[in-house]
């Protein structure tokens, strides 16, 4: 996949213990993709290679944002963890290699010297767990979950990640953005493998368990996550019940759209801090209204929320009303019960689905049941 950047879809950079990290942002939102550098770069610096001394700044522009290609070839590469991973840059591949605790050296590669792994084998993933579906329309049904890495949100608004903090008016914050900024990019044999010794996933998922992928967002990876779902098809003889947790703002592809069952979409309110084109997609919202296999869960803090969702409808009447369930937002046992009756009101009085957070209610925690 080739990323062209834009003045609006630039790097970020993120110090590290010993270096820059400079995520990708694309289309707006923090993507799995990772670019070291030995020392800090800057967007009017190149890197060229010089034989005697290694990677130096030379040429200017190179990094500028109207100019730069990166082609996404083989691995990410995660702090404290040592692995490889490589981007092309023009005619050069760039691979780096970062070792625990510091980034040791950079390598240029000729692209017809260099052996690449082919991306739609690969799969960036937070964290997987066996459990019971703790949301939407098949709360309580036995699942194994598969959070794939990255998202194009930050809910509970820009540096929230940081500081933990809720900010630009959002009124409760992503449960699981510390996991989902983390992981470890996996190729689908010993991903399965790990899966299996961990949740015995190729004989539950044969025996009707559901798989539940979910992110971060895990559209990002959409065409990776059809390679492994067809992996598991032509590999075990495996087509399992698939649920696809997604925010809507990014429209499935057709051939995965045939192979998922439920589509646990997830738009967001102003409550969630984040600007409304980035997080309200009209045609992506009636592409999943459209689908038979969609839901749209909406997170519920106050009357207000409810209020700006009746708002949003209005302006879009041809969403459907009747996919919609709602859910309170809230972070703890005590929270969820007194939420639970606000939205258990609404949705007596205006005919709505309600959905609690099951896993609150058992365990009193967020991720990882």
């Amino acid at each position: 996949m080739i990323y062209r950047f834009s003045n609006d879809n630039w790097l970020l950079f993120r110090r590290f213990v010993k270096g820059i990290d400079a995520h990708c942002w694309l289309k707006g939102g923090w993507a799995p993709m990772f670019f070291y550098c030995f020392k800090p770069c800057t967007t009017s610096t190149e890197l060229k290679y010089n034989f005697s001394s290694g990677f130096t700044a030379l040429r200017p522009n190179l990094l500028h944002p109207k100019s730069i290609i990166f082609k996404h070839i083989d691995d990410l590469c995660w702090r404290g963890r040592a692995c490889a991973r490589a981007v092309e840059i023009d005619k050069y591949t760039i691979s780096t290699v970062r070792a625990r605790s510091s980034i040791h050296q950079l390598f240029l590669f000729s692209p017809n010297n260099f052996t690449t792994m082919s991306r739609r084998s690969h799969l960036a993933v937070s964290e997987y767990f066996y459990s019971l579906q703790g949301e939407g329309r098949t709360m309580g049904i036995p699942a194994i979950f598969l959070r794939l890495t990255g998202c194009n949100l930050m809910c509970g608004g820009a540096g929230t990640e940081k500081d933990g903090r809720l900010h630009d008016g959002a009124t409760w914050r992503c449960d699981t953005i510390e996991v989902w900024m983390k992981g470890t990019t996996w190729a689908f044999e010993p991903l399965v493998d790990a899966l299996n010794q961990s949740t015995d996933f190729i004989n539950r998922l044969q025996q009707g368990v559901h798989l539940v992928v979910t992110g971060g967002e895990p559209l990002l990876q959409q065409d990776r996550l059809l390679a492994f779902l067809e992996y598991l098809e032509e590999t075990h003889q495996l087509r399992p019940i698939i649920e696809v947790e997604t925010n809507a703002t990014l429209i499935p592809l057709p051939d995965l759209d045939d192979r998922v069952h439920y589509w646990n979409t997830s738009p967001k309110l102003s409550n969630a801090g984040m600007p409304y084109d980035r997080r309200w997609k009209p045609d992506v919202l009636q592409w999943f209204s459209d689908n038979p296999k969609t839901m749209f869960k909406f997170v519920i803090s106050n009357l207000g929320d409810f209020a700006e969702l009746q708002a949003k409808w209005q302006e879009h009447p041809e969403l459907d009303w009747n996919k919609i369930v709602l859910m309170p937002a809230a972070d703890s046992i005590e929270q969820l019960l007194e939420r639970n009756q606000l939205v258990a009101q609404l949705c007596i009085q205006h005919q709505l689905r309600m959905s609690t957070r099951l896993h609150v209610e058992i365990w009193n925690q967020l991720t990882g049941v």
